[in-house]
C-alpha cells in the first residue's frame, strides 16, 4: 500500500529541513519558500486537505475512540482583524 500524497509531501518536507546547516540563520521566507515547496503555493487548498485527511483518519478510529462532533466555526478564507474586535484596543 503505499503512502498518501501528505505523508510523502511532509516526509520531504522534514527531510529538506533537517538537510539544513542548523548554525545558518533560517529566515521567515525561507521557511516559507520550503513549506511552499513541499506542500504547494496554495495554503487554503492545504487546508482542505489537511481536515479531509483527519476527517478520514477518525472515520478509522473504534466508535469509542471517535472525537466528539463539535460545531466549529471555520473561516471561508484568510481572515482579518475587525476594527474595535476582539484584540484590538481603543485608547
Amino acid at each position: 500500500m503505499t503512502k498518501p500524497v501528505i505523508q510523502r509531501q511532509y516526509a520531504g518536507f522534514l527531510k529538506q529541513i533537517a538537510a539544513r546547516d542548523p548554525l545558518k540563520p533560517y529566515t521567515e521566507t525561507e521557511r516559507v519558500a520550503d513549506f511552499k515547496t513541499a506542500f504547494g503555493s496554495d495554503i487554503n487548498w492545504l487546508e482542505v486537505r489537511f481536515l479531509r485527511y483527519f476527517d478520514q483518519m477518525n472515520s478509522h478510529l473504534p466508535a469509542g475512540r471517535q472525537p466528539s462532533k463539535k460545531k466549529t466555526r471555520r473561516a471561508a478564507g484568510p481572515t482579518r482583524p475587525r476594527p474595535g474586535g476582539s484584540g484590538s484596543r481603543s485608547y
